[in-house]
């Protein structure tokens, strides 16, 4: 179903006019606030906001990518935190949605391919909803359902606003300046050892466990928290990788060259095995991707050897505790305080689906069940609440079935988008985009192996992530099939995912 409009005439007004008008009413407003504010902050943050509102208007692109990076580096909350300013995410998303709307309403403008994502994501609400009228602390259900309607208005907010292929660089390259912007930051503090310094709260740290009885700072980002901080980076990698290559700008290659360093080398400083094994896996992916491309695959080696040298101490030795659960020894990773407590949580995520299989226990439920069914375990020696570290299980404890199945249904719509949309791409001669497609695919998919490790703490970058890949057939939808196919001689055909194998794109 397509949103259209018929349109209406507009009065226009003289540009000269309109901008003194504005700037001698601007002035008198900036005037105003300074001298009935006590701080020069929200005076700033007044003209900041009307800059941002005029842009939104005049550029939604650029309205999005702000959101995005926003989003992903939690700038509005840690100004929130440090400044005092309101968050100003929900408004930027109902701004920009406002604006949509407009465009439609008045000039036309064609919306596609919505009515989807709105079912995947009402349906996966309304089963956290009915768990309101069985959960133990339904207070609990009650602020995650809150939490997700945010969410998922951000997630429309993304669908609606990424509708063309300029859309889609906006967002991809906020996020590649975000996991450089980040990155840049944990690395330098690494780097430094100015562990103290949280760089304005955008470069925490934490002392945690290295190995054995070894504690030391470990990075956690803008997060604070080291295994989601690797967990989020590891999306951008694979996106740094591909704007490498297929950039034409060889400044933006740079750029993008960066971001790739910074990222890997943050999900290694934050000592985390579950990002590393993530990390891993998008690697492989990568690998069987350039499999054709050997000068690509020789430049990965050399990153990494030159990476060795600044690799932390007891960092080797930390990822070879994980290889350690499946010896024999008796003093072997299995004792460590770490697994044994993760081991607890996932097997009573595991016991509280088998005895609720259908619906679970209610969203957000899980902690006030773990200690009923860790104990008799006594594997973990902690008696606060925990969580289940293990996304996939904690969805199954809390929702059951009906609600594994609406999350599999989001997730497989999802990749099946980004596939679909990245082979429409590559017949319509768009390979820069359907590169971004691929890319994006590969980065959903080593958030959902390091999710195999950590529960659902932070889910906005999730679904963030999943709106983009639900918007990708409307970009399909709108893109003109490029002139370089049109006039493509039939001796040299594409191949079933680009002209150089599976969403691949020449040099």
């Amino acid at each position: 179903m397509n949103i259209t409009g018929t349109g209406f005439p507009r009065n226009r007004i003289d540009p000269t006019t309109f901008f003194i008008m504005a700037a001698v009413g601007l002035g008198v407003l900036i005037s105003a606030l300074v001298h009935i504010s006590e701080s020069w902050i929200w005076p700033v943050a007044f003209v900041a906001g009307l800059l941002l509102v005029w842009l939104v208007i005049k550029k939604p692109d650029w309205g999005l990518a702000i959101l995005v990076f926003v989003i992903y580096t939690r700038s509005s909350d840690i100004m929130e935190r440090e400044s005092g300013v309101p968050s100003f995410v929900l408004p930027l998303a109902l701004l920009l949605l406002a604006v949509i709307v407009a465009r439609w309403w008045l000039w036309g403008e064609t919306i596609h391919n919505w009515e989807q994502a709105a079912i995947l994501i009402g349906v996966y609400g309304f089963v956290g909803f009915i768990s309101l009228f069985y959960a133990a602390d339904p207070a609990r259900s009650e602020n995650a359902l809150v939490q997700y309607a945010k969410d998922g208005l951000i997630l429309m907010t993304v669908v609606f606003t990424l509708r063309r292929r300029a859309s889609l660089h906006a967002a991809v390259w906020a996020l590649i300046l975000a996991g450089l912007f980040m990155g840049t930051l944990t690395v330098y503090q690494q780097l430094t050892g100015t562990f103290e310094n949280d760089y304005g709260g955008f470069a925490k740290a934490e002392v945690k466990n290295i190995v054995g009885q070894v504690s030391d700072f470990r990075v956690a980002g803008p997060l604070g928290a080291t295994n989601f901080y690797a967990m989020i980076l590891v999306v951008l990698v694979p996106l740094g990788w591909d704007r490498l290559w297929q950039e034409k700008s060889w400044a933006l290659r740079l750029v993008s060259l960066w971001c790739l360093v910074v990222c890997v080398l943050s999900i290694i400083f934050t000592f985390s095995r579950g990002g590393f094994l993530a990390l891993c896996l998008v690697g492989l992916f990568i690998m069987i991707h350039q499999s054709a491309r050997p000068r690509r695959i020789l430049l990965a080696v050399v990153l990494l050897v030159l990476l060795l040298p600044i690799l932390p101490a007891n960092y080797t030795e930390r990822l070879v505790t994980t290889l350690d659960l499946f010896s024999g020894d008796s003093n072997d990773a299995r004792n460590e305080t770490s697994f044994r407590g993760r081991t607890s949580e996932v097997v009573v995520a595991w016991r509280i689906f088998t005895d609720h299989p259908v619906w679970g226990v209610g969203l957000k439920n899980y902690k006030y069940y773990y200690q009923d069914y860790a104990q008799p375990l006594g594997w973990d020696k902690r008696r606060e609440e925990r969580s289940a570290h293990n996304l996939f299980l904690e969805i199954a404890a809390e929702t059951g079935l009906v609600g594994l199945a609406a999350f599999g249904a989001i997730v497989g719509n999802a990749f099946y988008g980004l596939r679909r949309a990245g082979r429409s791409l590559t017949q319509q001669g768009h390979y820069n985009e359907a590169g971004m497609a691929w890319a994006l695919a590969v980065g959903l998919a080593g958030y959902l192996a390091a999710s195999f490790f950590l529960h659902g703490a932070y889910p906005r970058y999730f679904w963030l992530i999943i709106g983009i890949a639900l918007a990708l057939p409307q970009i399909v939808a709108l893109s003109p099939v490029a002139k370089t196919v049109e006039t493509k001689s039939a001796s040299a055909p594409l191949s079933l995912g680009g002209r150089n194998g599976m969403m691949g794109y020449a040099e």
